[in-house]
């Protein structure tokens, strides 16, 4: 009778029969105690996975045949199985000889006490086909990202690139590789190219990013946001891998977001924002004494209104370039509204601000800028001691600069009118004499129909400006011979409304300002720009049109010849009823003729 024990008894030398003829790699291991193994049996796959000899293998400790990073990893397996009697499925383990790439153990058993076996088959093949895959999807990768990527050495020297580069720094592989990565960034960053910081930490896996501006093959900067990492090998560092992207546009964007945030767009000065800042900071840091100059100018209105807010603009503009040009490089010149300005400089002394205030009028004075100068009402004060309120030297700055404006309207008033008067005599066909002959007529007449001395004084500078809108239209349209077309004589008949519009922006010139306007205005109401008619239109434009035109007929101008005063008288008079004021041009016919004797 056969016992269970012999009938579950299997022959070892049957075993190793059987696994001598099975394809796949099959190990024996022996231990004693547990604690080290030896191989026992390599059958002949295994022989042929590993390219070992029997002496190599047969009696040998495990650890003597496994690479060091499996060591102590195989070794817990084979302890685990032989403890527990339990099977165990191995990850991927490493040959130690370079021939062969790897093998894997798929399974590990406990054979009988001693024993433990591993069956294992060789998977080089397929991990060589996957490093090629994965090469091939690193080079695709490497060569079409949208970003920079480029590696160089320890000392900088360029050793690939991927087309990107070539496309933002616009050279040639050939002009790249082998570079010094020095050569192609800006002299200021060369620092930032450092890596000794790197070297010396701890964490191979450290990430480095910065900013840093390279320089094209054309000599353009671009700023290039990098991230760094150290590749090593053996432990030992051996290149630089750099993921960089060009983020110039970004850059530009953020310090155009930068400057407007603290610039003015016109002038290019700085703002109330900025100011406010900087005020605060000096005021906080205690740099005595601050000197405030509070600015405003003078008829911007008046330009925007006669000229168009191009021309404000440039009188604005040429205002911020002489402050800037005044002050001192310590100054903060500040564009605070629309035709307010403020320095404050630290540091400075009363006697150094009036300068800085004495400068600004000369240059002022030496602008070549037309037709009107700048002119800007100026007032200062200083903060000396910490105890002062810096808001109160603020109220007092701006209170001097409003008692500065008054003081000075009165030459204000006679430099606009002077510059006017100049700018019509220049852009049109306007004479000095006409306005002068003007003047006289209307004086005269004034006194000859009885009319008060403040009307007289009105028709003076009525005489003197009546058609100064005609600075507004272009040469070629007053010079020009012969009919004007539609929108020409539009923009003759425009000019009554832009001289209101010059006179009323100006406080020196608003009593005159309705009587330029309707000065072009017929008795019948078939005049411009508003048709009135008979005494709706204002007294004093009724007798500046009769003065105007008779002074004209008498004297030759490009598009009408002279008259004799006979003729003239005779013209106004056939006009009287129609064009001009029957009454009033009756009176004027009786003054020259029998009162008034005009000089030629």
């Amino acid at each position: 009778m056969i016992n269970m024990q012999e009938k579950n008894y299997i022959d070892p030398n049957i075993i190793r029969e059987i696994f001598s003829s099975m394809d796949v790699g099959i190990a024996i291991y022996s231990t004693e105690d547990g604690e080290s193994f030896t191989v026992d049996f390599f059958n002949e796959a295994a022989r042929d996975i590993t390219k070992l000899k029997e002496e190599e293998y047969i009696g040998r400790n495990i650890l003597d045949i496994f690479s060091s990073l499996e060591h102590s990893d195989f070794l817990k397996v084979l302890k685990w199985v032989y403890n527990t009697g339990k099977s165990y499925r191995l990850p991927n383990s490493y040959y130690k000889d370079e021939r062969i790439a790897l093998w894997k153990a798929n399974y590990i058993f406990r054979l009988s006490c001693l024993k433990v076996v591993s069956i294992f088959y060789d998977v080089t093949a397929n991990v060589e086909l996957h490093k090629q895959i994965d090469q091939y999807r690193y080079k695709n990768l490497f060569e079409n990202a949208q970003e920079l990527v480029y590696t160089r050495d320890l000392q900088g020297r360029i050793l690939s690139i991927n087309r990107a580069c070539e496309k933002i720094l616009k050279y040639k592989p050939k002009e790249l590789l082998g570079k010094d990565i020095r050569d192609i960034v800006n002299a200021e960053d060369y620092n930032l190219l450092d890596i000794s910081h790197e070297l010396k930490l701890s964490d191979k896996n450290f990430i480095s990013n910065l900013e840093a501006r390279f320089i094209d093959s054309e000599g353009k900067e671009k700023i290039l946001e990098l991230s760094r990492c150290i590749l090593y090998k053996n432990h030992s560092p051996y290149e630089i891998q750099v993921i960089a992207r060009d983020i110039t546009e970004r850059k530009e964007e953020e310090e155009k977001i930068k400057y407007l945030s603290y610039h003015d767009k016109l002038t290019g000065l700085y703002n109330r924002t900025f100011y406010e800042e900087k005020l605060r900071l000096f005021n906080n840091k205690k740099v005595y004494p601050i000197s405030v100059i509070m600015g405003d100018v003078n008829s911007l209105k008046l330009v925007n209104d006669a000229f168009g807010h191009n021309e404000g603009d440039k009188l604005l503009i040429e205002v911020g370039n002489i402050l800037k040009n005044s002050c001192l490089s310590t100054s903060v010149v500040a564009r605070i509204a629309g035709d307010e300005f403020i320095i404050i400089t630290p540091l400075i002394t009363e006697e150094e601000t009036v300068n800085i205030i004495n400068t600004i009028k000369i240059y002022c004075e030496k602008s070549s800028l037309n037709p009107i100068k700048p002119s800007i009402a100026l007032g200062y004060a200083l903060k000396e001691k910490e105890e002062e309120d810096i808001d109160e030297v603020l109220k007092e700055a701006e209170s001097r600069m409003y008692r500065n404006k008054l003081t000075e309207s009165k030459s204000l008033r006679s430099a606009i009118i002077s510059s006017l008067q100049k700018t019509l005599y220049e852009s049109t066909s306007e004479t000095s004499e006409h306005c002068e002959r003007i003047k006289t007529i209307c004086v005269e007449f004034g006194k000859y129909i009885g009319i008060s001395s403040a009307d007289i004084d009105k028709l003076i500078l009525l005489s003197l400006l009546h058609d100064i809108g005609k600075i507004t239209i272009p040469k070629t349209v007053l010079q020009k011979r012969g009919p004007l077309t539609e929108e020409e004589w539009d923009a003759v008949k425009r000019h009554c409304q832009i001289g209101y519009n010059i006179a009323n922006s100006s406080p020196e010139l608003t009593v005159i300002a309705e009587y330029i306007l309707y000065h072009h205005e017929r008795w019948d109401g078939g005049g411009y720009p508003r048709g009135l008619k008979g005494e709706d239109i204002p007294f004093l434009s009724r007798i500046i049109c009769i003065v105007d035109a008779y002074d004209v007929m008498l004297h030759e101008s490009h598009y009408k010849s002279l008259v004799t005063q006979k003729e003239a008288l005779e013209e106004l008079h056939r006009c009287a009823g129609s064009q001009f004021d029957p009454c009033l041009v009756s009176k004027f016919i009786s003054m020259i003729t029998n009162n008034y004797n005009e000089k030629m």
